[in-house]
């Protein structure tokens, strides 16, 4: 399924953001957009400057247990690793992260 986000983005988004799986903007007005392409997760958003964070399998399964868990700083790099969301977006991104999940391993 592909959609097309009909907002305008704003700055430098990836090319992939406009057909973008997933869109996010929060109360402040920073978009997000996430999408999934082959057995990645991509990831960006205008406060990084539009910065890719690519995600697999495993990564996206540690980034949602960590959030389970309530933990910020796991003490190992992870993707997500340093980055600051509030919590508005911090809600998006864990629904991503399970959506992501699910489809991913139920990929043939």
């Amino acid at each position: 399924m592909e959609v097309t986000i009909s907002k305008k983005l704003a700055g430098n988004a990836p090319l992939w953001a406009e057909s973008a799986m997933y869109y996010f903007q929060n109360s402040m007005g920073n978009q997000w957009v996430a999408t999934i392409s082959g057995d990645k997760l991509y990831i960006a958003g205008v406060e990084f400057d539009w910065e890719e964070i690519i995600l697999d399998e495993d990564d996206i399964y540690r980034e949602i247990e960590l959030r389970k868990l309530g933990k910020k700083d796991p003490g190992k790099h992870y993707p997500l690793s340093g980055k600051v969301f509030n919590d508005e977006e911090k809600y998006w991104l864990l629904s991503v992260l399970v959506a992501a999940y699910e489809i991913l391993i139920f990929i043939p």
